[in-house]
Parts: structure tokens; sequence; C-alpha cells
């Protein structure tokens, strides 16, 4: 796939630009229309594809020091709405992000030693259903005080689950 964007094909562009962390980060979204780039044996079992992405991305660092990189997507949005397609693979990356930074950070999961068959799965899988339940909640607490309250305080994981227990 990275050989169809070398300026052969009809490519459809869009940049960004972004300076913040003491970096400055430019985006090059690059779509190409599939059906003239793969023949027609390679384009059939992907009729639902309607463009090929690549994204590049220069990074400059505060000390002058530069990072480059391409990421290549497929996408069911027409090439012609590269702008879109930038939009949503950006998007998707700031909700990875925002959902990895939670785990690591309120859950130290980096630091989890489970080892034993799907035990870190499955871990993994109970702290997003927790991160889950108490991000509905909308109070001033941060997720790890709720976290933290819901340890302590017996009534207040019934009140996230909403669960109405007469005793």
């Amino acid at each position: 796939m990275k050989d169809a964007f070398t300026g052969r094909y009809t490519q459809f562009t869009y940049s960004t630009l972004d300076k913040d962390h003491g970096r400055v980060e430019e985006r090059i979204y690059t779509a190409l229309r599939p059906q003239e780039v793969l023949d027609e044996s390679q384009y059939e079992p992907w009729r639902n594809m309607s463009s090929l992405v690549q994204v590049e991305r220069l990074v400059t660092f505060s000390d002058g020091t530069e990072r480059r990189d391409k990421q290549y997507y497929l996408s069911s949005l027409p090439a012609e709405a590269v702008e879109r397609i930038g939009t949503y693979i950006r998007g998707h990356w700031g909700i990875e992000n925002r959902l990895h930074w939670h785990l690591d950070v309120t859950f130290r999961e980096d630091h989890c030693r489970a080892r034993k068959a799907c035990a870190a799965q499955n871990l993994n899988t109970i702290r997003k259903l927790a991160l889950a339940i108490v991000s509905q909640r909308k109070d001033k607490l941060s997720i790890r005080k709720r976290l933290f309250t819901a340890a302590l305080n017996i009534d207040y994981p019934k009140e996230l689950l909403k669960f109405d227990v007469v005793v």
C-alpha cells in the first residue's frame, strides 16, 4: 500500500498543524481511490472500501529534533472526504489516549503483575467496566476519588449502579 502514495494516482490531501506540549506536529492526510490503485482481483474482496489513507506526521520538538512517521488506513468514506477522514482518525486516537491514561494513572494498569492465562485481559475488562460506571456519575469528585469513596462507603457503589435496595 505504501507504494501507492507516490503521486501517480489522484490524491486528496488535508493537513493540520498543532503547537502543544513544547512541540509542533504537522499531519498530512492523503486519500486515494482504491479502484485507481488496485487491479480488479485485488479490489474485489474490498468492495466496501472507498479510500486508502496515509497519515504522515512530522513532529518537531523544542530542542530542534524531528520525528517523522507514516500510518495507513482503509476507509469506507470516499477519498474526497479526506478532511472528515482526518477528523475521525484524530478523534479516535484522542479517545484511545484518554482511556489508556485513566487505566494507567487511575488503576496503575502498567504495574499489574497478572501473568496467568487470561488474567490480565480479564482485569482490563473489569477496570474498563469500573471506569465506565464511575464516569457516568456527574458530580465534583474526580474518578480516583469516586473509586476511593466506593471502596469506603458501601452505599456509594449502589448509588453509582442506581440500585434501590431496602434493608
